[in-house]
């Protein structure tokens, strides 16, 4: 009892400072040098995406790419996280994003668009291909089974790390990069560079460990992309051997 008891509170503390830390961060990041910058929030039937007023335009096809996705992600993932934050901000010129499943679904969006030079540029649909690949990640971490279900039933609404699935980084990343080769015209598991890449290390005779294809070692592997490379591999093998339905199944 006594060791249930402090992995309760050490979960507890340990989402708090996580909690902390990225309100914190977010904070300074959109208000800038000390300079105020109230955010502003477009509301949509399933989303509510939160902008400083300079990023109107760009947070309004971000709303409108989260809505365009949501039914496709869905109907995949068979999770319905229900009303999800997406917090639009410029502070980098990567084209990228982050997603969170707890305390609530949250979804990190930079406002930028990707060089010619980046994996996946010549798609038509960027936007909704990372939109769709980070809502993917809050569907698939927020869904419950019997045992979530049973501390529910105990504890109530317990938000955070009790809430989510923690699977391998190869599969979470593999996972989100098939929704969003499905739900978009493009996607990396279509991409030609993906392939190339995959093939070239396989044929080098490094094909990585279940180990290296979660960390990504950059040492071995370019980019820091050996779980996105190969965990959308694997999922891809899956579905052909095995058939789509399996990939819910696991």
């Amino acid at each position: 009892t006594m060791r249930v008891m402090v992995w309760f509170v050490a979960k507890f503390w340990l989402l708090a400072l996580i909690v902390w830390l990225f309100s914190s961060a977010n904070a300074q990041l959109l208000t800038g040098k000390g300079a105020a910058a109230p955010l502003q929030v477009i509301a949509t039937p399933h989303f509510r995406v939160l902008h400083p007023p300079f990023l109107e335009s760009y947070a309004r096809r971000v709303a409108a790419a989260a809505e365009r996705i949501r039914a496709g992600v869905l109907t995949i993932v068979g999770n319905d996280p229900g009303l999800t934050y997406i917090l639009v901000g410029d502070e980098t010129d990567d084209f990228n994003g982050y997603a969170l499943p707890g305390p609530y679904p949250f979804i990190r969006v930079y406002a930028s668009f990707p060089a010619p030079s980046d994996i996946g540029a010549q798609w038509q649909d960027v936007l909704v291909a990372l939109v769709g690949h980070e809502f993917t990640h809050v569907a698939h971490l927020s869904t419950r089974d019997s045992v979530r279900e049973g501390l529910r039933s105990v504890f109530g609404a317990v938000p955070g790390l009790l809430e989510a699935r923690v699977p391998p980084a190869w599969f979470v990343e593999g996972y989100a990069i098939y929704l969003e080769s499905t739900i978009t015209t493009g996607g990396r598991l279509v991409d030609s560079g993906t392939r190339t890449l995959r093939r070239s290390i396989a044929r080098a005779g490094k094909f990585p460990s279940l180990s290296d294809a979660g960390i990504g070692t950059l040492e071995r592997y370019p980019f820091g992309n050996t779980r996105y490379v190969f965990g959308a591999g694997f999922v891809e093998f899956l579905i052909e051997r095995f058939g789509a339905a399996t990939l819910r199944a696991v």
